[in-house]
């Protein structure tokens, strides 16, 4: 799974990011294994739960761009 295109997860992201704002999301393929403040702790949970390379991403809120005066 190391080498393997993270596609799926992207995808996850695209798919969901406005529920997750402002947080770090652990994805395993399409699932959602953990999610928090914290990213330290967000990939120890996926650790723990047995995801051995979980897909690390903070979720930012999408902003417009400031075109100025």
């Amino acid at each position: 799974m190391s080498d393997r295109d993270r596609n799926s997860e992207r995808s996850w992201v695209g798919e969901n990011r406005s529920s997750y704002f402002g947080q770090w999301v652990a994805l395993a393929g399409r699932r959602l294994v953990a999610f928090g403040k914290d990213a330290k702790v967000v990939y120890r949970d996926a650790r723990d739960l047995g995801v051995e390379n979980p897909y690390l991403v903070y979720i930012e809120e999408e902003r417009l761009p400031f075109a100025g005066w």
